[in-house]
């Protein structure tokens, strides 16, 4: 009936209680993913009536943004959980501890199958169809419209040297240098050190669709 997989995603939520902050859907509450649909974001374009122009339009997008900008994004996981496996007493128990865990917490989500990179955002948890042997869960992901990775660099002599930071501007962080946390303007970005005595690391969140 299931394509059955063992891998998942890992969620971690910024959370005050004495609830474990990161779990592993397949690990932690042995649940076998079915299914994962992430969506692709939709841009933000803006366009000016301009009487006389070929379309009448004009394409102001750039002028306005700088760089692209991008809705949020959907994100589905299906999960099956089968009663045999007895890791949790009964479906309440396992709906109740997986929203109790959520409780309403911004999320970071990684993928198992994409483990280099994180994504981030809101999920809300339902169930659709059980028996006696099984119950379906579905999360459905209301995220960031970019997926990201933390990246870093480590600088020992003077010098100007320039970074990506990936499709969106991103806050660069230093340490071991007398420098407060920036915000790129662009995507490429741009790194002056001025003394060699001691390494520079700098380290940001790489942005990509």
């Amino acid at each position: 009936m299931y394509n059955l997989e063992t891998s998942g995603i890992t969620i971690h939520v910024e959370s005050l209680s004495d609830m474990p902050r990161s779990i592993h859907t397949f690990e932690d509450f042995g649940l076998y993913m079915i299914s994962q649909s992430i969506e692709t974001p939709e841009q933000v374009k803006k366009f000016i009536e301009v009487p006389g122009l070929p379309e009448d339009t004009l394409d102001a997008t750039f002028w306005l943004y700088e760089y692209p900008i991008f809705k949020r994004r959907k994100a589905t996981w299906k999960f099956v959980y089968f009663s045999s496996s007895k890791k949790f007493e009964s479906y309440k128990d396992i709906m109740t501890q997986i929203n109790l865990f959520l409780s309403g917490n911004k999320c970071t989500i990684r993928c198992d199958d994409d483990p280099s990179y994180t994504y981030s955002g809101y999920l809300n948890v339902n169930t659709s169809e059980y028996n006696s042997d099984f119950l379906e869960i579905e999360f459905e992901g209301d995220l960031e419209p970019y997926k990201e990775k933390e990246c870093y660099a480590i600088f020992d002599k003077k010098g100007t040297y320039e970074i990506d930071t990936g499709i969106a501007p991103t806050v660069i962080y230093y340490e071991n240098a007398v420098k407060d946390p920036e915000v790129a303007e662009s995507r490429y970005h741009t790194i002056i050190i001025d003394d060699d005595s001691v390494n520079k690391k700098i380290w940001w969140r790489y942005k990509v669709l």
